[in-house]
């Protein structure tokens, strides 16, 4: 059978199909929980339940970063009514993470704090946090100073969970975005199309748009929600904005 010049040919071939791209990431607004008393975690947890899935927790020893915030025996006896991921800013992760026992579901260790020898040399390693993380029956992921190249956490993308990206200094709440650091977030969604990558750090209805278009898919919030008066009108605020800005609506 003959077939026309400009006709379709079938049998000659394989249609070609379009690449598609990976779908992106479900958004998430994560509220951050800086406090210094275990009566004001109760209450910011109360109030983050009712907006939000799971709200992040702020360690900090003082010495890492210079502040201090609840220490993980404040954990001890507490009964979260939402997920709770700990943002460990430590200079011994590996102990807050064994003081904090099974009470998280996620341990954000500062790649700055991690050792390049084992733990019996001082500091433990990647592999030793993210077993220790594992037995714990929670995920891994791995923090970056707004100061610390990207290529410092490079080289575990394979074994995390979930990469936070400061975009301020860490350790004080209130601070502007530091847009510079967005570039660290849009160069992981490149090399990673499907991991969670999270930004903390002066996010509100003016950052949060910026930070979606970047890659970023975990948004963290304090001042943006704990200081409105709506909290809820708050969150569905910058949720939306960080969707249109990501979609291009």
């Amino acid at each position: 059978m003959k077939v026309k010049a400009g006709a379709p040919r079938a049998a000659a071939g394989v249609a070609r199909v379009a690449a598609k791209k990976p779908a992106p990431r479900a958004l998430e607004l994560v509220p951050a929980i800086l406090v210094k008393t275990r009566e004001e975690l109760v209450q910011r947890l109360a109030l983050a339940a009712t907006v939000a899935k799971r709200a992040q927790l702020d360690v900090m020893d003082g010495r890492f970063v210079p502040n201090t915030t609840v220490q993980p025996h404040d954990l001890v006896g507490l009964k979260p009514p939402l997920d709770l991921e700990v943002h460990l800013m430590v200079e011994d992760p590996l102990a807050a993470m064994n003081a904090i026992g099974k009470r998280a579901e996620l341990f954000l260790v500062h790649v700055e704090t991690v050792g390049q020898g084992t733990a019996v040399d001082g500091k433990a390693n990647v592999a030793e946090l993210r077993a220790r993380a594992t037995e714990l029956g929670a995920r891994f992921g791995l923090a970056i100073n707004a100061k610390t190249p990207v290529s410092a956490v490079l080289p575990h993308l394979d074994v995390v969970d979930e990469v936070l990206v400061m975009t301020v200094e860490a350790g004080f709440g209130g601070q502007p975005l530091i847009p510079q650091t967005l570039d660290k977030v849009a160069a992981l969604r490149k090399l990673r199309p499907a991991l969670d990558i999270e930004v903390d750090g002066g996010i509100d209805e003016r950052t949060v748009g910026d930070a979606a278009k970047a890659g970023a898919n975990v948004v963290v919030a304090g001042s943006a929600l704990f200081g409105k008066s709506d909290l809820a009108s708050a969150a569905a605020t910058l949720i939306g904005s960080a969707a249109r800005a990501r979609d291009g609506a």
